[in-house]
């Protein structure tokens, strides 16, 4: 590998560390957003990492993705993390 092709390599591999940093810390912010709406509800169940498919179609832009899913015994919530939707 030449001096140029290392220097690539390694501004990749930032950009890619970087956005996972930012990701882990918007799970985590998401998770702490949808705890306090819960209030005193038992949690049941909750990932910082789920996948959401089931929502109805909302044409060509529409974005599904990861986000933080919480299951108590009253409800589920889902937040995006990106964007910021529930």
């Amino acid at each position: 590998m030449t001096g140029s092709e290392i220097l690539v390599v390694i501004i990749v591999a930032g950009v890619l560390i970087g956005v996972w940093i930012f990701l882990q810390q918007k799970a985590k912010t998401r998770l702490q957003q949808i705890e306090q709406e819960t209030g005193s509800q038992t949690v049941l169940y909750k990932d910082r990492s789920a996948n959401f498919f089931g929502q109805a179609w909302r044409g060509y832009k529409q974005v599904r993705g990861n986000g933080v899913l919480l299951i108590t015994r009253e409800q589920i919530m889902f937040h995006m993390w990106v964007p910021e939707r529930n």
